[in-house]
């Protein structure tokens, strides 16, 4: 079910991110790659989206697209890895979504991280969130506000689900890198190392 809302957004966001994109400026280097999250990992799908298409997850849409427009948000780019599910007995496989809005300015990203409350930013997670959650923010080393950690857990289709989450503002971008799924424990450190793995390519 998560595949089939994943692949609901990426094709309305294509369709409307089609033109938007610049030469030579790739939001997708600054997601997550192969490289990224490992080799037990397979691409599911991704895709370009408008601040009016992320705005369209949550309540109020047009007051969501105001606030997004006023802080200087351009476009976004998702990718939404699986992991590849090996011989029984095995644990749960993991989902890995990576998504990255620009923004105008560097400043204009930080202060996006800086000043969400943690709903706000939860509220902006692609496909994952089950019909109510609990998002509890973590306490990771050398976090700043600028790089802020989270769980979710809610009650999905497949029954419970825990996410990690990290969002990070690196330069004129802010990247959430989240993972888990039916049956898995948040792992936010495993969060934590590929954002740095994608923050150490991309620069």
């Amino acid at each position: 079910m998560l595949l089939a809302a994943f692949a609901g957004f990426a094709l309305a966001a294509c369709e409307n991110e089609r033109n938007q994109s610049q030469p030579g400026d790739r939001l997708e280097q600054h997601a997550c790659t192969q490289d990224d999250v490992g080799a037990g990992f397979n691409l599911q799908t991704s895709g370009d989206f408008s601040p009016a298409n992320l705005a369209d997850l949550g309540y109020n849409a047009p007051a969501r697209l105001t606030r997004f427009r006023a802080a200087g948000m351009t476009r976004g780019h998702f990718v939404y890895w699986k992991e590849i599910a090996g011989k029984p007995p095995f644990d749960p496989p993991l989902d890995i979504v990576c998504q990255v809005m620009e923004f105008q300015s560097d400043a204009q990203a930080r202060t996006f991280v800086e000043n969400a409350s943690l709903h706000d930013i939860t509220s902006n997670l692609i496909g994952w969130l089950p019909g109510s959650y609990e998002a509890t923010p973590v306490e990771a080393p050398g976090a700043s506000g600028s790089n802020r950690t989270f769980t979710l857990s809610g009650d999905g289709e497949a029954g419970p689900v825990t996410v990690a989450g990290v969002v990070m503002a690196d330069g004129r971008y802010v990247r959430i890198v989240s993972l888990g799924g039916p049956g898995t424990a948040p792992n936010s450190i495993r969060a934590e190392a590929v954002q740095q793995r994608i923050a150490a390519r991309a620069r």
